[in-house]
Order: structure tokens, then sequence, then C-alpha cells
């Protein structure tokens, strides 16, 4: 699972780029290709399970990030380049990071920092790519269902729910907010449009500057996750040792780092959870989506636990963490069996039963 971190020129977005990548090295320096870095996704309850299980292994779930540069131009004349577009349709979820810092030596291209109007910007940019793939597509199966074809029905179904796509961007409005079935998202799908993609805002704020209420208000009726980021400094401890780091954000009294936030508000707009598995000399977390049965969180860990499954042992996280220990969990049933239809919960742990 990965999020494309974009943002207009001089939104610091780069900056929110390094936060998140913790001094890890991004394995692009090309710059036509995006930055890209996979980081490990802190989780308390991963800790506990180290502390209290001991393992030689301890495996935490990951997620990556891609920086793209040169997406927006703010000036007239400035070409769209669908290239760096299309690349941005193959991520999952979308960081929109927006300046709100001021700096005179920097000079925003407005004229004035204001992240409502630059993210309405961006908004109207996605639209118009999103329109560009959708009327070119529409050119098309308008011959295309006139002929007698094995897809005919199918391209029919496509043309339509694209005219209802077209409509709602000219509406400006953003594909997400239209209402489809399931085989009308399907027929769609393979687009991956821009504003059909979940995102969160990232507010991009100097080092002594307080975040502006009157900021948020703007923007969170459209995007339930905004964070508030001092992007320069985040970075630079970003940069210090895990040791230095938790000690300097300690004297500053921040709880959490912005890297961890931004990374759990990525969870979060992905709905993604996690599930673990405490087996041998291992504890491991495993990505969650939404809607996972128990079949298909037997699938990611090993495709013979698919294919043998029998049922799930499972004991929910909180009950270990408040029993102490898993023989507890079994004094007090806390465990139980589940079937393959079962849909695994956030903070779920399972022992699959299988035979092949």
């Amino acid at each position: 699972m990965n999020v494309a971190i974009i943002g207009l020129p001089l939104s610091g977005k780069s900056m929110i780029f390094d936060a998140v990548a913790g001094g890890h090295e991004a394995q692009s320096h090309d710059p036509t290709k995006p930055r890209v870095v996979t980081v490990k996704v802190p989780d308390e309850r991963m800790e506990w399970l180290r502390e209290h299980c001991n393992p030689k292994k301890f495996t935490l779930d990951s997620i990556e990030f891609l920086d793209f540069a040169g997406l927006f131009d703010t000036s007239p004349e400035a070409p769209r380049d669908s290239r760096i577009f299309s690349e941005v349709r193959a991520s999952d979820a979308l960081m929109m990071v927006l300046r709100g810092f001021l700096d005179d030596a920097l000079p925003h291209p407005e004229g004035s920092v204001d992240p409502a109007r630059d993210l309405r910007f961006i908004e109207a940019e996605m639209l118009l790519a999103d329109l560009d793939t959708i009327e070119r597509r529409i050119v098309k199966l308008e011959v295309q269902v006139t002929k007698p074809t094995q897809t005919q029905e199918q391209d029919k179904l496509e043309l339509a729910v694209l005219r209802r796509c077209r409509d709602a961007v000219n509406e400006e409005e953003p594909i997400k907010s239209i209402q489809l079935k399931s085989n009308e998202e399907k027929a769609i799908r393979g687009f991956r449009f821009l504003t059909a993609k979940d995102a969160a805002v990232v507010i991009n704020i100097g080092d002594d500057q307080q975040p502006d209420d009157s900021w948020r208000a703007a923007i969170v009726e459209k995007y339930a996750q905004v964070v508030f980021v001092r992007g320069r400094i985040e970075a630079e401890i970003a940069e210090l040792e895990e040791a230095d780091r938790a000690e300097f954000l300690a004297d500053m009294g921040i709880d959490e780092s912005a890297r961890d936030r931004l990374i759990h508000s990525s969870m979060r707009i992905l709905g993604r959870g996690n599930f673990f598995t405490i087996g041998g000399d291992e504890v491991k977390a495993w990505p969650l989506d939404p809607g996972d049965t128990a079949l298909d969180c037997a699938g990611k860990i090993h495709t013979d636990l698919a294919r043998g499954f029998i049922r799930a042992e499972v004991t929910h996280f909180d009950d270990l963490e408040k029993c102490g220990s898993i023989k507890e969990v079994k004094a007090q049933n806390k465990s139980r069996l589940e079937g393959k239809d079962y849909e695994v919960k956030d903070g779920d742990m399972l022992d699959i039963r299988f035979n092949v």
C-alpha cells in the first residue's frame, strides 16, 4: 500500500516526505521519478507484544510513501504533465501538502498564504486531469458500443458510468462523491481516478507558528484527516537517532512525532488496520484491509493456510493485555474459534488451524 505526497511549489512537500522518511534513504534521486521510501508503522500494541512475548524476530507492518515533484505549476501557461499524473494515479491514497508557513525569503507564488485557496487549485487540477481521461475514453466507447462484440454490454455499462463521472466533474464534484453500485465501481476501477482516491491534508506551518483553526475549519468538511505539521523542524527531528529523537520530543513536550501522526493518518485514510500472529520465534503485524475475512488473512500469512483452512483461533489484543498472558486468556475463555467468513478486526491475533 502506498501514499502519494503532492502539493504546490514552495509548499514544503519534500520536507514532509523527509519527516515521514525518518532518515531512511529514498529509493530514487532521478528528478523525473518520485522519491520513494518504505517505513515501518509504529504500533504500541506491537511494543507490548515484544516486551511480553520476547520473540527472536519482531516485524512491524510497513507503508510506502512517494514524493512527486513538478506535478503542479500555478502559472497560467504551464502545461499539465499527464505522465506524472498517471504515476500518481497508481497510488492508493493521497497526502496533499498545503503551505501555512510565512517566510519573507520564500514568497508564496500567489502573494499570500491561504491553504484553502491552494487546496481548491489542487482539486481543480485533479478534476481536469480526470476529465481529460474520461472524455478520451468516452470518445472511444461511443464508437465501440455500436459494434456487436463480446464486451458490448460491459462497454455500455462503462460508458454510462463514465458519463455520470463526466457530469459530476463538470459540476466540480469529485468522482468519489458519486454513489456507485459494485458492478459500476468495478467498471471504472482500472482508471484509478485522482478524485476518487481517499486523501489526507497536511498544513505545513513554521517552527514557532501555532495551528490556525480557521484553516482547519475551511477544509475539514471535505477531509476528515487534517494534520498541522512544522515541516522543517520535523524533518530535522526525523534525522536524529531514535534515542535522541525521543529525548528531543520529550524536552519539547510532544507526545507523538509528526512522522508517527502522518503514518497513522495515512493508515486511517487507507482504512487499513493490523492483525497479529504470535508463532514460534516471531511476533508479526500483518496488513488488514476493510472487509478482510479469516480466510483472506490466512492467505496473507501463507497460501497453504488458506488452501487447507479449517478454523481460526482468535484472541483480541485488548483481551490479552487485560489478562497479561495467553495462558490466562485461555483460562478466562477469551479466545474463540471462527470460520473462514469471520471478518477480522483491527487488533485480532490469529492462530490458523489448517490441513494440507
